[in-house]
């Protein structure tokens, strides 16, 4: 069960997919193990599990199957078009050319 704090990041997830054109998978299924979601064809070609900073997270499942993952802080919980349009740039696009969004740069963060 998720807290309400995760259900914030989902959401703010679920409309950042919206608003920039990507998709995402909310919850995200791995073997017997259920994670908040998957960023897909961003960070690796499989994608990135997202997780919430601050929570006793297990990433062994996650990079045992080749996802990027991410521990995302609270300010992630509310969509800001810039803060994500960044974040995505600095994982960087692995999908297919002709569904690479329009603002997408490629600009690390550093």
């Amino acid at each position: 069960m998720n807290t309400d704090k995760e259900n914030e990041l989902v959401a703010a997830f679920t409309t950042a997919a919206r608003e920039l054109g990507f998709r995402f998978t909310s919850p995200l299924i791995i073997g017997n193990d259920s994670f908040l979601g998957l960023v897909q064809d961003f960070g690796s070609p499989k994608g990135t599990v997202i997780f919430l900073l601050g929570l006793k997270n297990d990433f062994t499942e996650v990079k045992q199957t080749g996802h990027f993952f991410s521990e995302l802080a609270g300010s992630y919980c509310v969509f800001n078009r810039k803060i994500f349009e960044e974040t995505l740039n600095d994982w960087g696009y692995f999908g297919p050319a002709s569904e690479k969004p329009s603002w997408f740069t490629g600009q690390p963060w550093s």
